[in-house]
């Protein structure tokens, strides 16, 4: 967007701001309230770890931002969050999900903290675990 003509750089800023405003809009509200419920609880739990919620990667290490998000899955998992009881595979991938997709939104970026650079797949440890959810 850098080579836009000057005499086009409010009209692609405002159009760029309308876009933006759609993408964030986009989530049904049940998502929306599912998502905010964990966001919740990761912030919460994030903080007794000692991690940036955001896992910022110049703040936060790889160790320590895969250690975060699993001990939040095995949280999820228990329960914990919910009924007390134990959680499916499915939901455990839903809530860390959530966590990814709100960082990435937040932060203007293609950075999704959970997932592999590049792809759809969730980072190898968080992969592994929800696999040993389901056995």
């Amino acid at each position: 967007m850098a080579n836009v003509p000057a005499e086009y750089k409010d009209l692609i800023k405002n159009l760029s701001l309308t876009a933006d405003a759609g993408i964030r809009n986009s989530r049904l509200a049940e998502t929306s309230r599912v998502g905010n419920n964990y966001w919740r609880h990761w912030v919460k739990l994030a903080r007794i770890v000692g991690v940036d919620p955001y896992l910022d990667p110049g703040t936060v290490s790889y160790n320590d931002r895969v250690r975060a998000l699993t001990v939040f899955g095995a949280a999820v998992r228990q329960g914990l969050y919910g009924n007390c009881k134990q959680n499916a595979s499915g939901t455990v991938s839903t809530a860390i999900s959530a966590v990814g997709q709100e960082i990435a939104m937040a932060g203007g970026s293609d950075f999704n903290p959970v997932k592999i650079s590049g792809t759809d797949k969730f980072l190898h440890p968080i992969d592994r675990m929800l696999k040993g959810f389901r056995n």
